[in-house]
């Protein structure tokens, strides 16, 4: 588990760029020699590659290669669970995306903080099963939250700014284009900045 370090050796290793050397050389590795175990009923249980764990336990004492293996494995569980909470959504016909906005006056007296505090909490309130995170406008920088969540939120609830809502329908292009924000969203979230992290439930469908 990734927690076995504190924020600032993540800090660290994520500014060293270390998580994508890794993530190419396991690339590179299960290139060459990965091997696949199938059922009889013709599906893959298991996917493993000798010599990338050989190279994983070569390399364990080196803090900085250690951590950045773990964040990678976190950073893969955890986008693994967003797409599966956004998938059942769009499956379902019950998928919303939407932008949550901050008034200057907000933005001027609160922290980044406080405002993901009234982020997570508007989210909890009205959508048992979400997924946001900050993003920032291009032109001014202007901070603002994305998230997709169920159908019957309540947006007038939202006293902080303004929300701008598209339902997304199980039909046509619709899965793909939510795919490819999810794929934006969690690569968004997590690159980066150990602090700057999705919001999302724990619960499903």
């Amino acid at each position: 588990m990734s927690s076995k370090y504190d924020n600032n050796i993540k800090s660290i290793v994520l500014d060293s760029k270390m998580p994508q050397l890794v993530a190419q050389l396991k690339r590179d590795f299960y290139k060459k020699d990965r091997q696949l175990t199938i059922e009889e009923d013709g599906l893959i249980s298991q996917i493993f590659c000798p010599s990338w764990e050989k190279w994983k336990k070569d390399n364990s004492n080196d803090v900085s290669i250690d951590c950045a293996i773990r964040l990678n494995e976190s950073k893969y569980r955890k986008a693994k669970r967003i797409r599966e909470k956004i998938t059942d959504l769009v499956i379902n016909n019950e998928a919303v995306f939407i932008t949550l906005t901050f008034t200057d006056e907000v933005l001027a007296q609160t922290s980044p903080t406080t405002r993901r505090k009234y982020v997570a909490r508007y989210l909890k309130e009205e959508s048992p099963v979400y997924v946001a995170n900050v993003d920032f406008s291009p032109e001014k920088q202007r901070e603002h939250y994305h998230a997709v969540i169920m159908n019957k939120a309540d947006f007038t609830k939202w006293k902080y700014g303004f929300v701008y809502a598209e339902t997304i329908r199980n039909k046509n292009n619709s899965i793909e284009r939510t795919s490819k924000y999810v794929a934006k969203l969690t690569s968004h979230a997590l690159k980066t900045n150990v602090t700057t992290r999705l919001i999302y439930s724990r619960d499903t469908i």
